[in-house]
């Protein structure tokens, strides 16, 4: 199917770019060995080298056939109450010889029913799976999460912080879209971007990816299940402290600590007229408040 759909896409290609104006001859399609993926490579050495690996999935894949249950055989005693015979009277030659016939006539329904083995170049189901949820995360977040005020620069700095910081690491992409979007849904008010990051850190501090916490609920399974459930113990131990640490720095002023960046400089004027740094000059200097204080009782 992969080698199939790569001598397809060039005609494909042909024309759907003509508007767009690109050479299809300046791609390569590979299909390589053993991996479920078409490579398209540009060849064009005045564009930048791009790299596009395509995946193929389908629905069915994620459907479970139903389970054939073989038809349970007559028991013996069942039979002889049926017939009207008393269940003494079966002797035990003939419980042998009923339970002889019944294993063969069930090991025989069984291979009846026994579904077909897959064909060799299969797409491997797990995979397939997985590129059927991502699609799903794709489609939530352009329902819910791209209108979302401040939601989407909320996830970029969050990204951001768990590639900066390695105890956030463990955290996936698809977890931190799903919390900031549950957070900043829950507010009522509109949220800035320093407020959504800040209600973040309070809901993780609060414990909500805890083990006795209520998790992160997959809203695109149909089943119940937890988007941190591959989380230890010990990870979400880390990341609740690492939490409320980020929480203080940024309740006491620290947010470029927070955020990567260097602290702030603030230039103050002198007596003299020259300018200096200070980077915790919040307040006039004690001798231009003397000063002032004095020209005050002057006039």
């Amino acid at each position: 199917m992969l080698k199939r759909v790569a001598g397809i896409l060039p005609s494909q290609l042909q024309t759907r770019c003509e508007e767009m104006k690109i050479d299809p001859s300046e791609y390569v399609m590979e299909v390589k060995d053993g991996a479920d993926e078409i490579v398209v490579k540009s060849t064009s050495k005045s564009s930048p080298q791009v790299v596009c690996n395509i995946h193929l999935t389908s629905p069915v894949m994620r459907q479970t056939p139903a389970p054939v249950v073989a038809p349970k055989p007559i028991e013996t005693a069942a039979a002889a109450v049926e017939s009207g015979i008393e269940q003494s009277a079966v002797t035990a030659t003939d419980e042998k010889e009923d339970c002889k016939t019944d294993d063969s006539a069930t090991a025989a329904q069984v291979v009846a029913v026994m579904p077909s083995k897959n064909p060799p170049d299969m797409l491997e189901r797990k995979k397939c799976c997985q590129l059927l949820a991502s699609l799903r995360h794709v489609k939530w977040f352009q329902l819910r999460a791209s209108g979302l005020q401040s939601c989407v620069i909320v996830i970029r700095l969050m990204k951001d912080f768990c590639t900066r910081v390695p105890t956030w690491r463990p955290l996936s992409s698809w977890a931190i879209e799903l919390l900031v979007q549950t957070v900043i849904s829950s507010s009522i008010e509109q949220v800035a971007p320093y407020m959504g990051m800040l209600l973040v850190f309070k809901a993780i501090s609060s414990g909500i990816l805890l083990e006795d916490g209520p998790g992160l609920l997959d809203p695109c399974e149909r089943e119940r299940s937890d988007v941190v459930d591959y989380l230890s113990l010990q990870q979400r131990e880390d990341i609740t402290s690492s939490a409320q640490h980020a929480l203080r720095l940024m309740a006491f002023g620290s947010t470029f600590e927070v955020l990567g960046l260097d602290e702030p400089v603030i230039e103050v004027n002198n007596n003299n007229g020259q300018q200096s740094a200070s980077p915790q000059a919040r307040k006039r200097p004690l001798e231009q408040e003397e000063d002032s204080n004095k020209k005050a009782k002057i006039n």
